[in-house]
């Protein structure tokens, strides 16, 4: 599955900066683009937000994950627990 995860910083939402922008980009490719509206995005918060994406995210062997701000942590916070066990 050709998919990818865009996910915003803090006090930001799926519409803030170029997240619109790259989601168009990869949709025109083909990609299946999900842009969550993350819990708490004023205090970001890894103990509530990695939770909320690992239970509602789609992921395969094409998955792109990218990243703003406080989205970054979060990034690595996904690989490092899909990749465990």
């Amino acid at each position: 599955m050709k998919n990818a995860i865009l996910l915003h910083g803090t006090s930001c939402t799926p519409d803030s900066y170029w997240l619109p922008s790259i989601r168009k980009f990869l949709e025109d490719r083909g990609y299946n683009v999900w842009v969550p509206q993350l819990p708490v995005p004023k205090a970001p918060d890894l103990k509530v937000q990695l939770p909320f994406v690992l239970e509602n995210a789609k992921f395969g062997n094409e998955t792109i994950l990218i990243g703003h701000s406080a989205g970054g942590p979060l990034v690595l916070s996904i690989l490092e627990n899909s990749m465990s066990g």
